[in-house]
């Protein structure tokens, strides 16, 4: 079965919709963009089958996932994928094709016959053909020092986000159908992703009249540099436009929604087990969501704590690790600092040039068991990970704070989050944020509710401007409520006006 796509569409009496049509041929492996391996490992323990496959990725704002999954059938034995051991770790290791940088993803045991593993991917990440190599360490039957690994690697292809949009405005016989295009894309040196205008594109114009003819195309427009198209046409009847890309090598088709499976919210405190020589050792790893507010660095600290069930343990940490979901280049690591035998933490400081994002963090190091020697630490990565937030200021101006009953009020005004203040073009430390949703109340004097008044969206600065007429004396207040999945918070401002 083909997936289904959604295009802008908009029916000439009515506002924007959207619409289903079929997508393009799927491609030519288990399913549509899926692709899969197998693997076949005579052991002097037994046999070890299994297949594994990924999929392709559409990326967007949010941080996605691409999860290799395995299934293995171990022949009646049990299956150890050896995570956290000595003898090393199952992953699977990704690039670029023709990349010289390697990503490795652990593998995660969910039973005896299946694993995954994952990789994070957003609009930060080049969009092209990534190549994802499988390497496995494991046990079969008790047995140790098994391993497996497939120099031909899997393909699959990461494309990035776009949306089209339409409206449709007759005027006698002709009518112009208007709209635009626009793509997520990397910004601010890949520490964030946002959707901008998609200049240069070739959109398909299509009418679908209205009863059982089918749709037909009217025309082929090209945006402009601002990303956007407008084209008088005869006017056909009733029924809706549609507007299409049908995508490119780096840009999926307009109205295909960001895949790949949603990223793991933050775990600030979590505990990872792991047994080896008979005991049973934990890392315990807890952090803090971090909120930037300026240009001024926010120090946050990540602590370790080790335990055993026997007395005779320690901890020898060497550093910890914060990798960011965002702009995955943006890494850092801190020297781990002893405060007992099974306590250390590091200090990490977060400012305006870090990604907003979720950070997972990694542990360096071994625990000392008295008598029996060293172990690794149950997971050198996934032990925990936390959220950067970026407060936003938002600022409101009037055009005139004492106004006559019936004069033209303007309430304007920027939308602005914390930024590189090494930036030489940005020197207070904050930078726009185009094409966010604000809205505008004006909460009357008196006892009366405040009401809604418009909702608008900021322009390719992060300005907004909007005209009312006064009516009564009270206060315009504007709100932006904040976006989750850009770890932006809320903010809002408030002016008073005389009126009368």
């Amino acid at each position: 079965m083909r997936p289904f796509l959604r295009f802008a569409a908009v029916a000439l009496s009515a506002g924007a919709l959207l619409l289903a049509g079929s997508a393009a041929p799927s491609a030519p492996a288990a399913a549509a963009g899926t692709r899969s391996g197998t693997l076949h490992v005579v052991t002097r323990a037994g046999t070890l089958d299994g297949t594994y496959s990924i999929s392709d990725v559409v990326t967007g704002t949010s941080a996605r996932v691409a999860r290799m999954k395995f299934v293995f059938d171990p022949h009646g034995q049990t299956l150890d994928l050896m995570s956290g051991t000595a003898g090393g770790r199952s992953s699977i290791c990704v690039e670029k094709s023709n990349g010289d940088y390697c990503d490795h993803a652990y593998l995660v045991q969910d039973s005896n016959t299946e694993a995954h593993a994952d990789v994070y991917l957003d609009a930060s990440d080049p969009a092209t053909t990534y190549e994802a190599y499988v390497a496995l360490r494991f046990s079969l039957g008790g047995r140790t020092g098994f391993w497996f690994y497939d120099p031909d690697p899997l393909e699959f292809k990461v494309k990035r986000q776009t949306k089209a949009r339409v409206t449709a405005e007759r005027s006698g016989s002709s009518v112009v159908v208007s709209g635009g295009l626009s793509r997520a894309v990397p910004l601010l040196r890949q520490t964030e992703v946002g959707f901008r205008p998609y200049p240069g594109a070739d959109v398909v114009l299509t009418f679908d009249p209205e009863g059982d003819a089918p749709a037909v195309s009217k025309a082929t427009v090209t945006t402009s540099a601002a990303g956007t198209f407008s084209r008088k046409l005869a006017y056909p009847g009733p029924g809706r436009w549609i507007a299409a890309f049908a995508g490119n090598s780096a840009y999926a088709p307009s109205g295909v929604l960001a895949s790949g499976r949603p990223a793991p919210a933050p775990e600030p405190a979590k505990t990872v087990r792991y047994t080896d020589y008979g005991v049973t050792a934990s890392l315990k790893t807890v952090a803090t969501n971090v909120t930037v507010t300026g240009s001024d660095e926010v120090k946050m600290r990540v602590d370790i704590r080790g335990s055993a069930d026997t007395d005779w343990l320690s901890i020898e940490a060497r550093e910890i690790c914060a990798v960011s979901r965002v702009g995955r280049y943006d890494w850092r690591c801190s020297t781990a600092r002893k405060v007992s035998s099974n306590h250390a933490y590091a200090v990490f400081p977060f400012s305006s040039f870090d990604p907003a994002s979720v950070y997972d963090l990694a542990v360096a190091g071994k625990f000392t068991l008295s008598g029996w020697g060293k172990i690794d630490f149950p997971a050198s990565s996934g032990v925990a990970s936390f959220k950067v937030s970026k407060k936003t200021r938002l600022t409101t101006a009037l055009s005139d704070t004492s106004a006559r009953t019936g004069q033209k009020v303007w309430v304007s005004g920027s939308l602005k989050v914390p930024t590189l203040k090494s930036d030489s073009t940005n020197p207070s430390g904050f930078h726009a944020l185009p094409y966010e949703p604000v809205r505008i109340w004006f909460d009357p004097s008196g006892s009366a509710d405040p009401v809604l008044k418009a909702k608008i969206t900021t322009d390719s600065k992060g300005a907004y401007a909007k005209s009312f007429t006064a009516r009564t004396s009270g206060s315009w207040i504007v709100r932006y409520a904040g976006d989750e999945t850009q770890f932006l918070t809320s903010s809002s401002d408030r002016k008073w006006m005389s009126a009368g």
